[in-house]
């Protein structure tokens, strides 16, 4: 009996993954960034990450 729920929960997500969420929700394009003189590899990264973090929330909140 937990096999066959199991196989109805699958089948439901598997058929509902589509329509809960859109296909290019997550799709950030290039990220470009300035390079400084005296900035880290480390520090160019968390730029990076923060800029494509704030254009993804841009684009969630105003579904655009």
């Amino acid at each position: 009996m937990k096999f066959y729920k199991l196989i109805i929960i699958l089948v439901i997500f598997f058929k509902t993954e589509t329509v809960l969420s859109k296909e290019n929700i997550f799709n950030v394009n290039n990220i470009e960034i300035e390079i400084k003189s005296n900035i880290s590899n480390n520090d160019l990264a968390n730029l990076a990450i923060k800029k494509a973090f704030d254009e993804l929330s841009k684009k969630n909140t105003f579904g655009s």
